[in-house]
């Protein structure tokens, strides 16, 4: 056999992983925490809890390129959501939603991460 019929499996370890992880992730998004996480998203009044930590440690660690995040037109005045293209690529932004906080525009990036990577589940779909 030469090499390159080899079939690397990181791969298929991390999708497996993925999959394990956003399953019992998901038991973990309940109402509460979407709340904990839309009142201080960046944990400054007191620390995220478990659950929430967990989650955003999570999707913090998923892959850059199609990764939203909050762009700030006007610091402190103006937000939108932008999503990163990849290397040497420009980010796209989506100038038609407007926030008019950070702490909207990233509880907003935290919800489209979620979506993004199916951790929703229909006990907090009622949420949004």
């Amino acid at each position: 056999m030469v090499p390159d019929e080899f079939h690397d499996k990181t791969a298929d370890w991390l999708a497996y992983y993925g999959k394990v992880r956003s399953g019992e992730l998901r038991k973990l998004l309940t109402p509460q925490v979407l709340a904990e996480h839309e009142a201080d998203p960046r944990g400054r009044s007191r620390p995220h809890s478990t659950e929430l930590q967990q989650v955003l440690n999570f999707i913090h660690a998923m892959p850059i390129t199609g990764k939203p995040f909050a762009y700030a037109a006007v610091p402190n005045g103006r937000y939108h959501l932008g999503w990163m293209q990849g290397r040497g690529r420009p980010a796209s932004i989506d100038f038609k939603r407007v926030f008019n906080s950070e702490r909207e525009a990233i509880h907003a990036v935290f919800r489209e991460r979620l979506r993004h990577l199916e951790l929703l589940g229909a006990a907090t779909r009622e949420h949004d």
